[in-house]
């Protein structure tokens, strides 16, 4: 009769046993089973109880397995970036709290991204681009990640929407993300990333249209939309950007006339081209005098033509397929290379200026109203 508490006591005694045993496995050893690694590095092994078979981080000198950087004995790095691994990313990653930089980009990985890596808060890169079989829905959780200043999730299978919780990650200064499927909206909240200097989102199914919200990101040199579905107007708000060095947005199906962009005297690279444009796009942009690079072609811009006059260092010029009338102006930049306002509705003759801009190798008039 005395027996039986005896028994039990053994038991509970194996069975703690047993759980110190699943807590003391090495979180590396996650990324170990699930992934081809070790085929690899092969220093990158642990036995069957998830143990590593050697020290990843040499405590004498920090020299750690290939792939990892170590300070005191503790992982702050994984960059294993292009060394065509397969397998998937395993959440017991979320496990090592001191990892500060995570590259597993442009390699063979399929799954998901694990939800608890948010519990990773001082994670500040993050980098899983160029898996085009890493996908599902982007985890709420990674808007937990409030260390974060580099999200590159570029060129891989996501879907459904991009989470609003991004919103909180306010010291983000790049976010990249395209080349996936969202087939969602740009969420409202991306205007709280007043440092991103970098918001890269083409060819990603984008619908619906750039909140007003955006005109809060006075950070922001770079935004990619090109690709898309996006409709309506450019906001009145995206005049704010005073930091604006490139905007690409063509391929969508935007519509309405450009908002004032007197305030963007950076803007350097400005292509609109392949939407639904109207309006004066002139009196728009007069303000924009570091422009180079101008694609505004098959749209339905009407009046004067932008830029020629008032853009001294514009070197390549499209703004063909528009509703652009009136003479032609003169052109103030001797580095045009490249012009063409083919099919358009301008008239008069050349302007005499036109010889002096010698770097002009390619001009293109056909189909225009010239000599009329």
């Amino acid at each position: 009769m005395f027996k039986t508490p005896e028994l039990l006591l053994n038991f509970l005694l194996y069975f703690t046993s047993q759980i110190v045993i699943a807590h003391a496995t090495d979180p590396i050893c996650g990324l170990v089973a699930s992934t081809d690694i070790s085929n690899v590095y092969s220093e990158w092994s642990c036995n069957s109880s998830g143990q590593t078979t050697t020290n990843p981080c040499n405590s004498t000198n920090d020299i750690a397995w290939t792939g990892l950087s170590c300070t005191s004995g503790e992982i702050f790095a994984i960059q294993i970036g292009g060394i065509e691994l397969n397998g998937t990313i395993p959440s017991s990653l979320g496990e090592i709290l001191t990892l500060t930089n995570f590259d597993i980009s442009d390699n063979l990985l399929t799954g998901t991204l694990p939800s608890n890596l948010g519990t990773l808060s001082v994670l500040a890169m993050l980098q899983v681009f160029t898996n085009y079989h890493l996908g599902g829905t982007i985890p709420d959780t990674i808007g937990s990640l409030t260390a974060l200043i580099y999200l590159d999730i570029s060129y891989c299978t996501f879907q459904g929407p991009i989470p609003s919780s991004l919103g909180s990650l306010v010291l983000l200064g790049l976010f990249s993300a395209g080349g996936n499927s969202f087939e969602s909206s740009i969420p409202n909240t991306f205007g709280s990333l007043t440092k991103i200097s970098e918001l890269i989102i083409g060819n990603s199914q984008l619908t619906g249209t750039i909140p007003t919200t955006i005109g809060s990101l006075s950070a922001l040199t770079t935004l990619y939309l090109y690709g898309n579905s996006l409709t309506g107007s450019i906001p009145v708000e995206f005049g704010k950007l005073s930091s604006l060095v490139t905007f690409e947005a063509f391929r969508n199906s935007f519509s309405g006339s450009l908002p004032d962009l007197a305030a963007l005297p950076q803007l350097q690279v400005l292509q609109i081209y392949e939407n639904f444009f109207t309006g004066n796009i002139a009196s728009a942009t007069e303000g924009c005098t570091s422009v180079l690079f101008v694609m505004i072609d098959f749209n339905a811009f009407s009046g004067s033509l932008p830029f020629l006059s008032t853009a001294p260092i514009v070197s390549f010029y499209i703004a063909k397929y528009n509703r652009f009338s009136g003479a032609l102006p003169d052109i103030s930049s001797n580095l045009l290379h490249t012009l063409d306002i083919s099919h358009t509705s301008v008239s008069g003759t050349i302007p005499s200026s036109w010889a002096q801009v010698s770097a002009l190798a390619s001009l293109n008039l056909s189909i225009s109203s010239l000599g009329r």
